[in-house]
This record gives C-alpha cells, structure tokens and sequence, in this order.
C-alpha cells in the first residue's frame, strides 16, 4: 500500500513540498547534529493527541510530510524518534553505532518470549549467540530450501478454499493467521499444527492472540492499575505455560527421536555452537526463540 500522504518515494527524503516548520515548536538535541524536530506539546497529553490509534501508520506518514524522514514524539511516558528514508534507517541499523533497544510494547512480550532473538537486551550474552548462530539460518539460499514446506501449506489453504464452493465468504485474517503458523511451524521446527483442519483457530493462535492484547495493554497502565487486573494476569500467565507446553514438548520429542536429516531451525538451535563463545542454546532459551518465531505470526 503506497503511502497516500507523499508524492513520490518516502526514500527520497523530505518532501519540497512539505510545510516548513514554525521556530516556535519544539526541537529535541540528540548528541551531536542538527536539532530533531517534533510537534508542538499539549500540557497533559504531550504528542498522544497526534497519533491515530485506528491506523497508526497515517499518523506516522502525514507528520513525516510535515517535519521531514526523522521526528520526533513525546508520548508521556516515553519518547521515540521516528524516521522515513532508507538512509536513515541504513544508518541506525549499523550495529558498530547502535545498540539493540528493546523498550514499550516489544518489551512488555518478553513476558512470554523471554531472551528470545528479538527481545533480548543487547547485554544477554542468548543475544550474541541467537544473533551470530540464527541470522545466517535466515539467508536467502536457506530459506530457499524451504520452499516446498510453504508450498505444501499454501496449497492447503488454497484447497480449503476451492471446497468451500464460490459463494463462501473467506476469512483472509484467520486463514492467514493459519497459513502463517503452519508455514513456520513446518519449516522452522517441522511440525504441524494443521490449522486448516478446523473451523476454529488452534489454541496456540488463540493464546497467542490474548496474550499479545494483555501485553499490549499492561504498558499503558500504572502501577496501582496493575494491581487492578490481577484476573487478567493470571489468565495470561495460563496462556503463557499453555504455549511454552508445546514448544517444550516439540523439542523433547526431537531430542529423543533425532532428525538429523531435517534442515530446519530447530535442528541448528539444538547441534550449533556460537563461533564467538562456544556455548550453544539451553533448552530454555531454544524454547523462547521459538516463541518468538511464532510471535512473527500476522497478529
């Protein structure tokens, strides 16, 4: 979906057209450079009042337009910098640079998913070792090996779909919620959940999907509020064990049946060892990193 607020490749950076900025507004110095520029502030609600809950990314597209690819926002409890154009975005990725921030939202999921490769803090020696052992997994010629795994769970949606007859409404969100467990069930781990094979969600999907609400919803309250939802955390936590349950119970049977034939990632989390330390995954941390996989789900 091209960005309706820009004429033209938000790559190419500000926009000429784009309404200058008044020297009354706010600007944030951060290190050396030039100022970032940011809306002006409401007393109590900051920059909150700038931001489209419904969809988020407009918001996100018309104040790029307005301050340029790098802005910034006061949101309350936090502040975040914001940018638009490749060579931004190439810049912060330098890792000789940067460090790994896990902070807000991604950091309220690492109730379930832990030190996992995405939400470990940048000092968790599991980051290193996910990072070093995990990323090269994920380049283009493995990922080519699996293929045929994706191409079988497609053409099982695509069958569903096809019996269904002509004049069935498809849920594109729950089926491609289906298709995105499936998929990363079998190539990551070889296992299936067979997600199609039912009208309802499977139970991980639906944990998964509670689980990721109460997170979400436990970094906009305060202490005393937290204290309020203790039905609700406890109702997350069941999910939680639920998930970690199966996971375990995938890595078990693989353990005590080896597959050393299957090129999947269960299989490197469980043989590698990292170049740099030696060490390689607990079986812990082999359960979190599969959590976070499946976290990656289209939710």
């Amino acid at each position: 979906m091209s960005c309706p607020f820009h004429n033209g490749s938000a790559a190419a950076g500000p926009n000429p057209h784009a309404k200058p900025v008044p020297e009354h507004e706010g600007e944030v110095e951060v290190g050396e450079g030039l100022p970032i520029p940011h809306p002006p502030e409401k007393l109590l609600t900051k920059n909150l009042g700038e931001l489209n809950r419904d969809f988020m990314m407009s918001s996100f597209w018309r104040l790029s337009e307005i301050y340029g690819p790098i802005f910034s926002l006061n949101l309350v409890k936090r502040k975040v910098v914001v940018i638009s154009n490749h060579e931004l975005i190439n810049e912060v990725s330098d890792d000789t640079h940067y460090e790994k921030m896990v902070a807000g939202v991604q950091e309220s999921v690492r109730v379930f998913v832990k030190n996992g490769l995405f939400t470990s803090y940048s000092d968790e020696p599991e980051w290193g070792i996910a990072h070093r052992t995990l990323v090269p997994a994920f380049g283009p010629l493995h990922v080519r090996t699996m293929f045929p795994q994706m191409t079988d769970i497609l053409s099982q949606m695509i069958l569903r779909w096809d019996r269904f007859g002509p004049d069935h409404r498809v849920s594109t969100m729950d089926d491609f919620t289906r298709l995105a467990f499936d998929v990363i069930g079998l190539t990551a781990f070889n296992y299936r959940f067979n997600a199609f094979y039912g009208e309802e969600l499977i139970p991980f999907a639906k944990q998964l999907g509670e689980v990721l609400i109460e997170a979400g919803r436990r970094t906009d309250r305060l202490p005393i509020q937290k204290m309020m939802h203790i039905r609700d955390e406890k109702h997350m936590m069941d999910n939680i064990h639920a998930m970690w349950k199966v996971c375990d119970e995938i890595v078990a049977e693989r353990k005590a049946n080896p597959r050393p034939d299957v090129n999947d990632i269960l299989n490197v989390m469980l043989t590698a060892k990292d170049p740099v330390t030696g060490k390689g995954f607990t079986d812990e941390n082999i359960r979190f990193q599969m959590a976070t996989f499946l976290v990656r789900s289209p939710f």
